[in-house]
């Protein structure tokens, strides 16, 4: 099992390039060389073209029907896991007290998490140990450990199935004429594999936009919260924006999640994958779809959750190791 010194380090690295891009595209605004309008254009092109081109180009190719009997669980719990997210956003409504007007986006804010980026960096450090144990449908005569290879691949199927399978994996001829090299959807397709990588970076870019138009108007100072009449939001919702994101409703869906562990399927990437999905903050997403003033509050919120989630993070993915270990073990 990964060292909590590696998990520690592995959220630092997943949450750095983050800070540098939100940095630099706050200094461009405060230049004066982005603005609200380019804040819009790289959300459009986030929800419409990068987007899509990770989910069904990287993701999605490899997905089939067998390996979706397997781990269809998988979808199940995705839409238990949001369920669970909004109840809790909704119960953390009278303690948080955002203003009227943030109400719902607070809601919105706690319900969907980084369901992608995040689980998919923690997956791929923890694969790379090679001490994820192999599901029991495997051949186990090579060892009863995944290989680092074997074990990121699987995990970027199982995230997808999470996600989006469905739409793909039981529709056969939609997944032939998306993936397929002679098909007409080819040329597009391959468009789409030159954008996928850069999902991440125009999304954090879009943010950073949101922040330093936010900024502009006010002192860097009430990045961490101050008068609710100039930043939108009070420094008592702030902290449970980000305490809720990062701590309350993870630590209620591991709870969860450890009374059902004898319900799910004995495979441990799937369940370090499941917990993953609990503990990441808000979506990026969230900011970008949200009006551009409660978009600014969100970014703002979202710059502190990545502050705890450093620790947060680190502190979840060992929990997660270790009861998928003694889940498998048992």
């Amino acid at each position: 099992m990964a060292s909590v010194a590696d998990l520690l380090w592995t959220s630092v690295k997943a949450i750095a390039p983050v800070f540098v891009v939100l940095a630099s595209g706050a200094w461009l605004v405060r230049q004066g060389l982005l603005d609200e309008r380019a804040s819009g254009t790289l959300s459009w092109l986030a929800k419409w073209v990068y987007a899509p081109a990770l989910l069904f180009v990287r993701l999605g190719g490899s997905v089939n029907r067998d390996l979706f009997a397997e781990v269809w669980v998988l979808t199940v719990m995705g839409v238990v896991i949001l369920s669970l997210n909004l109840l809790m956003g909704i119960l953390l409504l009278p303690i948080a007290k955002p203003a009227p007007q943030f109400r719902k986006w607070f809601v919105y804010s706690m319900t969907f998490p980084n369901i992608m980026s995040l689980p998919l960096v923690f997956t791929t450090a923890v694969c790379a140990s090679g001490t994820i144990r192999k599901p029991l449908s495997m051949d186990q005569s090579g060892g009863e450990y995944l290989s680092p290879t074997e074990c990121t691949e699987r995990g970027e199927l199982y995230l997808f199935i999470y996600i989006l399978a469905i739409i793909v994996a039981l529709i056969p001829p939609l997944q032939s004429f998306l993936f397929s090299d002679n098909s007409v959807a080819t040329p597009f397709i391959s468009v789409l594999r030159i954008f996928a990588p850069g999902l991440v970076s125009v999304i954090t870019l879009a943010l950073a936009t949101l922040i330093g138009t936010k900024l502009v108007k006010t002192r860097y100072a009430d990045l961490f919260g101050g008068d609710e009449a100039t930043m939108g939001i009070s420094r008592r919702t702030l902290l449970l924006f980000v305490l809720g994101r990062t701590v309350i409703i993870p630590g209620v869906l591991f709870f969860l999640m450890y009374l059902a562990l004898d319900l799910f399927p004995k495979d441990q990437l799937l369940l370090v994958i499941l917990f993953f999905e609990c503990f990441v903050p808000t979506a990026n997403m969230c900011a970008l779809c949200a009006p551009p003033a409660q978009g600014q509050i969100i970014s703002l919120g979202m710059v502190n959750q990545y502050l705890v989630g450093i620790f947060t993070m680190t502190m979840w993915c060992f929990v997660a190791l270790s009861l998928s270990t003694t889940a498998i073990d048992a």
